[in-house]
C-alpha cells in the first residue's frame, strides 16, 4: 500500500501541452507540482522506513496492530490528494493559501500520530522480539515521538506564512530520511533501520 501511494503521487503532475510559449516554459511552470511531489515522496519514504523498522522489531502481531496499521495505511494512501491540493494552490496563489498548506500538514500529522500509535500498541502488547534490547526500544521511541511536534510547528507557521509551510514540510522530510541510521541488535548480523 505504501508503494502504491508513493507511486500515485506522480499522477498529480499534469502533462503540459505546448502552446505559444513553448514546452519548456510550460514544464517550468509546473514547479509547484514538482515541489509537492518531492515533499510527499520523501515524506512517504520516511514513513516507510519507520513502518519497516516497527515490523522488523515484532515477533508477532495481534488484531490491535492490524487495525492501527490499517488506519495508518489508509492515511498514507490519502496523501496524494492533499499533495495535489497543495500543488494547485502553489501554482495559483491567492486567498486561502493557508488552507491548502494546513490541510496538507494535518494529513502528514495524522500519519505521524498513527505511526506513533502503532509503535505504542506494539510496545505495550509484548510483541517485540526478545533480541531488541531496552536501549534500542528507548532510541526508537525517542525518534518516533518528537516527529509530530515538528509537523505541529510547521502547520502553525503555515497558517501565518503559507509560502513557507511547504518548505518546512520538505525540511522535515529530508531530515527524516537523512537521519535514518542502522542500530545493531545483540544478535550478530541483525540490523535495524531506526526511525527518525
Amino acid at each position: 500500500m505504501i508503494a502504491i501511494a508513493i507511486t500515485v503521487i506522480v499522477l498529480g503532475i499534469v502533462v503540459p501541452l505546448a502552446g505559444s510559449d513553448g514546452l519548456l516554459s510550460k514544464l517550468l511552470e509546473l514547479w509547484p507540482s514538482y515541489l509537492a511531489y518531492v515533499i510527499s515522496f520523501l515524506t512517504i519514504g520516511g514513513f516507510w522506513f519507520n513502518h519497516h523498522t516497527i515490523f522488523f522489531c515484532l515477533r508477532a502481531i495481534n488484531p490491535s496492530v492490524m487495525r492501527v496499521n490499517l488506519l495508518l495505511l489508509m492515511a498514507i494512501a490519502f496523501l496524494p490528494f492533499p499533495t495535489a491540493v497543495m500543488a494547485q494552490d502553489l501554482a495559483q496563489p491567492g486567498s486561502g493559501a493557508e488552507v491548502a498548506v494546513v490541510f496538507y500538514g494535518l494529513s502528514l500529522l495524522l500519519c505521524r500520530l498513527l505511526l506513533t500509535w502503532l509503535w505504542k500498541v506494539c510496545t505495550t502488547g509484548h510483541l517485540i522480539r526478545p533480541e531488541v534490547d531496552r536501549d534500542d526500544l528507548t532510541l526508537l521511541t525517542r525518534r518516533l515521538n518528537p516527529g509530530f511536534l515538528l509537523y505541529v510547528g510547521a502547520i502553525v507557521i503555515g497558517v501565518f506564512l503559507p509560502d513557507v509551510g511547504p518548505w518546512l514540510y520538505l525540511g522535515i522530510a529530508i531530515y527524516t530520511v537523512v537521519t535514518t541510521r542502522s542500530v545493531d541488535f545483540d544478535e550478530p548480523g541483525d540490523e535495524l533501520l531506526s526511525p527518525s
